[in-house]
């Protein structure tokens, strides 16, 4: 089983589905599942035969595919038809293409660059082949992975109370560091959320001593959302309940703080702060993958 669903800005949707009308995926048609352009770059010196490997940049991602329409009703057909062109419209920005098979799920961001266009007509079978263009070579795991970074966690009980409360005293420890495994392809951006009453809060990468930390207290009733992923760095102070930004915050960043990817393997971050770990902090984060 292959499908691929499509959701535009507006919550929107559509599914291209291989049994499902209205739109009958035909598998053998999917471009960009695995095929991607990719350019090496290279360096040669003066009378150098051959040359030296820099390293190798992977090109935008183009993902394809064909698919029938049942036009035995002309009325449905025509309104199929345009519920492709409403979804996809490509100037309401960026969709979500997500695709699923019988083993796992992907998702890529990317805007439509070829509205469906007729391949062919078998009775009352129209085929049809549309076309998206991701700026981001890489597939990103579909559920975003979380984890709080200053839980508390363990601890033991004693049998006795202060005060005339109730009895038993529980002791726990404040989970400041997260394990992040990361199974995919390339380095990976993450968000990092901090709530009101943080103090100077920090989250270091152990494995190369990259570090994020925050010059200041984040003011009640709001939160910072810092995100380290290339061409959207951000650090941005939002409405703790509407999530509304309110103003950009790189001003509170400390200096020597930089927005750091994760790099492959098992990677510990660890937080600290000023606040005896009260606030809440989460870290969020996506593999991303070359090939589906």
């Amino acid at each position: 089983m292959e499908r691929i669903e499509i959701v535009n800005a507006r919550g929107e949707s559509l599914v291209l589905d291989y049994y499902a009308p209205p739109f009958y995926l035909i598998p053998e048609n999917i471009r960009g599942l695995t095929d991607c352009d990719l350019e090496p770059a290279t360096v040669r010196g003066y009378q150098q035969h051959g040359a030296d490997w820099l390293g190798t940049y992977a090109d935008e991602r183009i993902i394809g595919f064909s698919f029938y329409v049942h036009d035995q009703e002309a009325e449905e057909f025509y309104r199929y038809r345009r519920e492709f062109g409403k979804v996809a419209n490509p100037l309401l920005g960026d969709c979500t293409i997500r695709y699923v098979n019988d083993y796992r799920a992907r998702r890529i961001r990317a805007h439509c660059t070829q509205l469906p266009k007729e391949q062919a007509h078998f009775g009352t079978l129209r085929q049809y082949y549309a076309e998206f263009t991701a700026s981001s070579a890489f597939w990103e795991s579909d559920v975003e992975h979380a984890a709080r970074m200053n839980e508390i966690v363990g601890g033991w009980t004693l049998p006795f109370n202060f005060m005339g409360g109730e009895p038993g005293i529980n002791f726990g420890t404040a989970q400041s560091r997260v394990t992040i495994d990361n199974d995919g392809d390339q380095a990976m951006p993450v968000r990092i959320e901090i709530s009101a009453g943080a103090i100077n809060p920090k989250v270091r990468l152990t494995s190369t001593g990259e570090f994020i930390k925050v010059n200041k207290d984040v003011p009640v009733g709001k939160k910072m959302i810092i995100n380290t992923a290339y061409g959207n760095k951000s650090a941005i102070l939002v409405d703790a309940v509407t999530g509304e930004k309110i103003s950009d915050a790189f001003s509170l960043l400390a200096p020597g703080s930089t927005f750091f990817s994760v790099p492959l393997g098992r990677q510990t971050l660890v937080y600290t702060s000023d606040d005896a770990y009260l606030a809440d902090v989460w870290v969020y984060w996506r593999n991303l993958y070359l090939a589906v």
